[in-house]
């Protein structure tokens, strides 16, 4: 396995090659996390004591702000596992949260690609109603219809009708 690099963090001091970012080393998806906003909506989580004198905090402003702008344009779409997560998250969470959340799986999709090195493969719109298969899905609507008081019974659809 390999890790990715990716450019986080300003030097304090400037470098002989004129570089002003220092790469870190991510060989971990949780490692990567502590840079940024997460679906609690805390920031980046800074180490109480750092390793030596001359480490720089590893505050990531910008990082936060790019997640969410990117949220909110990943919320906008439809026919998307960014935008379904959205729209099942904004009724119980709140429109903020909600975006925060999105930028995070963004964020973590993103590492898999870089870390991977494989192409972004959409879950869809309706991963979150077929995710747990037809025949469990069905018992628990049925079983909401039943608390509701109705008596249903189910057949399936001719090919020819449907």
């Amino acid at each position: 396995m390999h890790s990715a690099t990716v450019l986080l963090r300003p030097r304090r001091h400037t470098d002989p090659t004129g570089g002003s970012l220092e790469k870190v080393r991510l060989s971990c998806v949780k490692r990567l996390l502590r840079f940024a906003p997460g679906p609690q909506g805390m920031a980046a989580r800074l180490p109480v004591k750092p390793a030596c004198e001359d480490t720089v905090a590893l505050t990531t402003p910008w990082l936060k702000t790019a997640l969410y702008v990117a949220g909110s344009t990943a919320a906008c779409s439809k026919g998307t596992y960014l935008g379904a997560q959205f729209r099942r998250l904004a009724p119980h969470r709140g429109v903020k949260r909600a975006t925060v959340a999105v930028g995070h799986s963004i964020l973590v999709a993103a590492w898999h690609i870089l870390h991977d090195l494989v192409p972004y493969r959409d879950l869809g719109p309706d991963h979150f109603t077929n995710r747990l298969g037809i025949d469990r899905q069905k018992r628990r609507l049925l079983a909401q219809l039943a608390a509701l008081g109705f008596d249903v019974d189910l057949a399936p659809r001719d090919e020819a009708t449907a």
